[in-house]
């Protein structure tokens, strides 16, 4: 009877080995991603913060500290991203995690120290600080610069490399555990931004400072610790990367399903991307070679044609990215950072100057995040209904019909309460079809790129993301008075409409059409 009663009680709360492992490894990578991402977010909203703290009065610092950061992406993510194709996966992940931690306590401790220096002038009945490329300044940018590389790295190893790994491993669908992490990052911005405000508001901004720097390096051993566990609960995760294409584990082009639930035909995969590490297979293997006394003709002729063959691999290897499946939504995603219609560092500083406070804005920005938010609930129905290609269509579209309202907004006087709820209200409307479509080109990238191909992909899209980035921060270098912010906003909104327009294109090569002529009555009528 006793062995009964205990046989029923170990069905009921027992929960099998495997299935229990499989629960840890998914909440494992989404605790590792929340700790991750609370330290990003909280230095990408306490910079803008910080920076107009120490220098009011000017878009030029928070300008030249973003548009430096956004250069050191284009020129470097490519060959940062690159080593995940190269070493294992936790080195890759832990030496992001340090250097992200490193660069965030200087960022915080030299801005700190500066902000001491601006608050005593104001003390003495001084005029305050005027913006100069001091060392402390140069510095900063220089960490922010390594901080956005780290971030890059980091993001790119949880995202789009641990998580199809840990999807893979333990069955959970990618479109529901892509949500779930998307749903961390925003939660995390929301957070993070009213926590930091809070404190500022609550103590001072060089408080702020110090928390900002202290939680970093606080986070990095708990961080390691939940890798490591990770590693030990996920053995694939330690097994190198397959050469094969994705479509030995997942579908090789994006699959676009109709409202009857078939699948479209898809296009040809092409060949993956060559290595860049080409000569791997020889690594551990003795070569022979032999010694001559004198060079041979042969020889000769090789070394100074080496460089020929260099050149011709690099070339075939850029015309290839340019010709994946996958590039054209990279570059749609990419025109989409040439804003400064978002919550970023440049508008922040652009309604701080207008007379928001620090605490009403982090308010506003956690409603524009809620709205985010919604997207991680509405994407994966709608992506497993009508496929990630119709998702994206309609969400990237969205987009700019939402930011219509922002742009009517800098033509209605600004003391208006109408002018606030059309640039509050489009820009938080904005942020479903953003997050949506985020999503959708998340998902479609990772069923097209080979695992071989995850690093130098996503560093070709973070790099052209930081160009565009940078884009919109010469826009506010160029009009950085507040009163001529209203310029780079209208630039913005046609670099989100040629975005729409670019993934418009892809959907229709894709898909072999837009829309079913059939299901619209005016056009079934003419068809």
């Amino acid at each position: 009877m006793m062995t009964m009663f205990a046989e029923q009680l170990t069905r009921v709360f027992a929960m099998p080995a495997e299935a229990s492992l499989r629960r840890n490894a998914t909440w494992t990578l989404l605790a590792t991603h929340a700790s991750v991402t609370w330290t990003a977010r909280s230095i990408e909203w306490s910079a803008a913060l910080f920076l107009t703290f120490v220098y009011p009065d000017s878009l030029l610092p928070v300008s030249v500290f973003a548009l430096a950061c956004s250069t050191a992406s284009v020129i470097a993510t490519p060959l940062v991203t690159r080593t995940l194709d190269t070493l294992g996966r936790f080195p890759t992940l832990s030496l992001a995690l340090a250097v992200q931690k490193a660069a965030i306590a200087l960022i915080c401790v030299l801005l700190w120290s500066k902000a001491g220096f601006s608050l005593h002038s104001d003390a003495g009945n001084l005029p305050p600080v005027e913006f100069r490329a001091d060392a402390a300044f140069v510095f900063t940018v220089l960490g922010g610069c390594v901080l956005t590389l780290a971030n890059a790295l980091a993001a790119t190893s949880v995202e789009r490399d641990w998580a199809l790994v840990v999807a893979r491993s333990v069955d959970e669908p990618l479109a529901v555990l892509n949500s779930q992490l998307r749903r961390i990052d925003l939660f995390c911005k929301t957070v993070a931004s009213l926590a930091i405000s809070g404190i500022a508001a609550a103590s001072s901004v060089q408080i702020a400072m110090l928390v900002v720097a202290g939680q970093g390096l606080l986070t990095v051993g708990v961080e390691m610790a939940l890798l490591s566990y990770l590693v030990r609960i996920v053995p694939a995760i330690s097994v190198g990367r397959q050469a094969s294409s994705p479509s030995s584990a997942a579908p090789a082009d994006p699959i676009d399903l109709g409202s009857n639930g078939h699948a479209h035909e898809r296009e040809q995969q092409q060949e993956p991307l060559p290595s860049v590490d080409a000569h791997s297979d020889l690594q551990g293997k003795a070569v022979e070679v032999p010694v001559d006394t004198e060079p041979s003709t042969e020889s000769t002729a090789a070394a100074q044609q080496q460089e020929e063959p260099t050149r011709t691999s690099l070339s075939r290897t850029l015309a290839q990215i340019v010709r994946h499946p996958v590039f054209p939504t990279i570059l749609a995603i990419a025109q989409l950072y040439f804003t400064v219609l978002s919550f970023g560092p440049v508008m922040i500083s652009y309604l701080l100057n207008r007379g928001y406070s620090a605490p009403v804005l982090a308010a506003l920005r956690g409603l524009s995040i809620m709205a985010g938010l919604t997207a991680t609930v509405t994407t994966s129905p709608l992506i497993g209904r009508i496929g990630p290609v119709r998702t994206g269509l309609w969400a990237i579209w969205s987009q700019v019909l939402s930011l219509v309202p922002v742009i009517v907004s800098f033509w209605v006087p600004s003391s208006t309460a109408v002018n606030g709820i059309l640039l509050f209200g489009g820009t938080t409307l904005s942020r479903w079809g953003l997050w949506t479509f985020d999503l959708s080109q998340m998902q479609i990238f990772q069923e097209s790129v080979a695992e071989t191909e995850i690093g130098l992909m996503s560093g070709v899209q973070i790099s052209l993301q930081s160009a565009f980035d940078m884009l919109g921060y010469v826009t506010t270098i160029i009009w950085f008075s507040p009163s001529s912010f209203w310029i780079p906003a209208h630039i913005s909104i046609a670099a989100v409409f040629c975005g729409a327009l670019t993934f418009t294109f892809y959907a229709k090569r894709v898909r072999g059409h837009l829309f079913h002529p059939d299901r619209i009555p005016l056009l079934r009528s003419i068809h």
